[in-house]
C-alpha cells in the first residue's frame, strides 16, 4: 500500500473497530468492502484478520468474565471446518458471484430477525451449522460476524454474553485462519508489516467502542445488532 492507502486503512479499521466494541461484530463488514478497493482480496483478506486477531484479543481480555463457552465451542468447531473451503473459494471463486449470494442470505435474514424471527441457540446441528458457514465467510472475504449475529441474536443472547462469547470466537478463528492462509503461502511479510502498523488505530477505536457501549441499553443493544446485520448483507453487494 502506498501511504495514501495506508492512511485510508488506518481511518476504516478504526472505525470497524469501534463499532465491533458496541455490537460484538462489524469490523469485517466495514473494513474489508473499503480495503477490497485498492488491494485484491487475497491482499485484503489478511491484512483484516491480522488486525482483527489484536483487536478481538484486547476485546477478550476485557469481556473475559462473561464468556459461554459452552456455547461458543460447537459453533467454533464448525467453523474449523469451513476455514479452508472459504480459503479454497478465495483462491479459485469469482468474487463477484459469492459476495453476492453471501450478501443476500445475511440481508434476508436481518429482515427475518425484524419480523421477529427466533431459533434455539442450544441445539447442536444449528451451531455447527453456523460456525461452518462463519468458517466459510472468514476464510474468503474475512467477514464471520454475520452468521453468528444472526444465530445469537435469533436466541435472544444477552448483551454481556453476547460480546464476550463473540470476540473469544473471532479470536479463535481468526488464528485459525491465519494459520492456513500462511499454509496456502497468502500471509507475506509485506502484509504483516503493513497490518502492525495498523494496531494502534485498531486497539484506540476498540477502546472508544467499549467505553461507548457501557451507555448502550439491552434494548439498543439488539436494534443495533439487527440493522448491523441488514447493513453488512447489503455491504456486500456494492
Amino acid at each position: 500500500m502506498n501511504g495514501l492507502h495506508l492512511l485510508a486503512a488506518a481511518g476504516i479499521v478504526f472505525f470497524g473497530s469501534a463499532v465491533q466494541g458496541v455490537a460484538g461484530f462489524g469490523m469485517g463488514m466495514i473494513s474489508v468492502p473499503v480495503l477490497l478497493r485498492f488491494l485484491r482480496p487475497a491482499a485484503a483478506t489478511p491484512l483484516s484478520l491480522i488486525a482483527a486477531t489484536f483487536m478481538n484479543s484486547f476485546f477478550l481480555w476485557s469481556l473475559r468474565r462473561s464468556i459461554q463457552l459452552k456455547l461458543i465451542l460447537p459453533i467454533l468447531a464448525g467453523a474449523g471446518l469451513g476455514v479452508m473451503p472459504g480459503i479454497w473459494a478465495l483462491k479459485t471463486v469469482p468474487e463477484g458471484p459469492f459476495k453476492t449470494a453471501a450478501g443476500l442470505f445475511i440481508a434476508l435474514a436481518g429482515v427475518l430477525l425484524w419480523l421477529g424471527w427466533k431459533c434455539p441457540v442450544e441445539k447442536r446441528p444449528l451451531q455447527l451449522g453456523v460456525g461452518f458457514a462463519c468458517g466459510v465467510l472468514n476464510g474468503a472475504l474475512a467477514v464471520s460476524g454475520p452468521p453468528i449475529a444472526i444465530f445469537l441474536t435469533a436466541g435472544s443472547v444477552r448483551k454481556d454474553v453476547f460480546r464476550a462469547s463473540i470476540s473469544a470466537f473471532f479470536l479463535m478463528l481468526n488464528l485459525f485462519t491465519l494459520a492456513g492462509l500462511t499454509q496456502q503461502r497468502l500471509l507475506t511479510p509485506s502484509l504483516l508489516k503493513e497490518a502492525l502498523l495498523l494496531v494502534p488505530f485498531v486497539l484506540t477505536g476498540a477502546l472508544a467502542g467499549l467505553k461507548l457501549a457501557q451507555r448502550v441499553s439491552e434494548k439498543l443493544f439488539r436494534v443495533f445488532v439487527m440493522t448491523m446485520i441488514v447493513l453488512s448483507g447489503l455491504s456486500l453487494l456494492l
